[in-house]
């Protein structure tokens, strides 16, 4: 009886653990590295993506890395063989002031941020008549 009473303990504690950790690893978070021409690793950054609601077939797959950004940030669609056009970017920051816009042509552009204060911004992308919003952080 004691045996059974410390079997049905230790399963409640174990259903318990995965209540709680089983949401927490959908959010792991993904790391890219920067190589030098000599192919020798020289920068490490978290790689952010918007959240996309699972309702919608339409949402778009940019990303945009390192994030947080110092000076350059990269913004590229996920799948460059599918990219066709071009597509309109803005970067506004929290209190809505657009800091820069632009149009890239291929399916990766670069941003020059060093001029900016830091803090936090929204870089809007709009391509093919949809769009995505992804939060930036500038050191």
């Amino acid at each position: 009886m004691l045996i059974v009473v410390n079997i049905m303990k230790n399963i409640q504690r174990i259903i318990c653990f995965i209540t709680v950790m089983l949401p927490l690893l959908g959010h792991a978070q993904k790391v890219a590295y920067g190589y030098d021409a000599a192919g020798n690793r020289i920068s490490r950054y978290k790689v952010v993506h918007s959240r996309r609601s699972p309702a919608s077939n339409e949402s778009l797959l940019f990303k945009a890395v390192p994030n947080p950004v110092s000076d350059i940030l990269r913004v590229s669609f996920e799948n460059e063989t599918d990219f066709q056009g071009s597509y309109q970017y803005s970067l506004q920051s929290m209190y809505g002031e657009v800091v820069a816009t632009g149009e890239c042509n291929t399916a990766g552009c670069q941003l020059d941020v060093s001029a900016l204060p830091s803090g936090v911004y929204i870089l809007r992308i709009i391509y093919q008549d949809n769009e995505q919003s992804i939060k930036i952080i500038k050191k």
